[in-house]
């Protein structure tokens, strides 16, 4: 199998058993292993246990993305503390980024927009979901996720979406708890045992760390989709 390209400065990701993934950058690479920041969630470092193995996702130049296993070889304490991790024998490669999407089915609250742009990404990045729910009680529609992907999802309702609207939705599970602007792209009649609607929603203005919720909770869904198929 081709060796992946380690680039100096480039994001690695942990995915440790909390579901947060603890973000690292490599700052070096030897023969056999790489050498990387104390991975951290927000400010707050995580520390890893020597020997351990632990679940890896790469972020490339080109914009791919890999996910492999790596195991924590040693803790170097000089001017800047750093693990020493193994170079992956095996490797999956995903898509990009923003594309990486999930079958998940997730409920979703939503309501058209109705707000000036501007009020509406002040709302989003000062409030919590919560919040905004209540702002708004009385005026939202339930519906639910078909896929979901750090730049959009297709949504499933009852009544038909109205393409190029702007919504508000809440996108709410026991891992996922996330407020986001999204615009109708297209919008298509399903017939099934009922009738309903699968719209593909763009998210608009997504506040990095919202998307970075979202990356995480995707990369969660698709190791445990992966362990099931094992």
């Amino acid at each position: 199998m081709k060796k992946i390209n380690f680039v100096t400065n480039n994001k690695i990701e942990f995915l440790i058993e909390n579901k947060a993934n603890c973000v690292s950058l490599i700052q070096g690479i030897a023969d056999d292993c790489i050498f990387v920041t104390i991975p951290a969630v927000g400010f707050q470092w995580r520390l890893l246990n020597v020997g351990d193995t632990v679940e890896c996702v790469y972020y490339a130049d080109n914009g791919s993305l890999y996910m492999f296993d790596a195991q924590i070889l040693y803790r170097l304490v000089e001017n800047i503390p750093l693990y020493k991790i193994s170079f992956p024998k095996t490797y999956k490669r995903i898509q990009r980024r923003d594309f990486v999407r999930a079958p998940v089915y997730v409920p979703v609250l939503y309501r058209r927009e109705t707000s000036k742009a501007n009020d509406t990404r002040h709302m989003l990045r000062e409030r919590s979901p919560d919040e905004i729910e209540d702002l708004f009680e009385g005026t939202w529609q339930r519906a639910s996720t078909l896929d979901l992907s750090g730049g959009g999802m297709k949504l499933c309702t009852k009544t038909p979406l109205e393409a190029d609207t702007n919504l508000i939705t809440i996108i709410r599970d026991d891992e996922l708890e996330v407020a986001v602007k999204g615009r109708v792209i297209r919008c298509r009649k399903h017939v099934g045992l009922k009738v309903n609607y699968h719209s593909g929603i763009k998210f608009i203005g997504i506040h990095e760390t919202i998307q970075d919720k979202i990356i995480s909770y995707i990369f969660e869904k698709i190791r445990q989709m992966s362990k099931r198929e094992i």
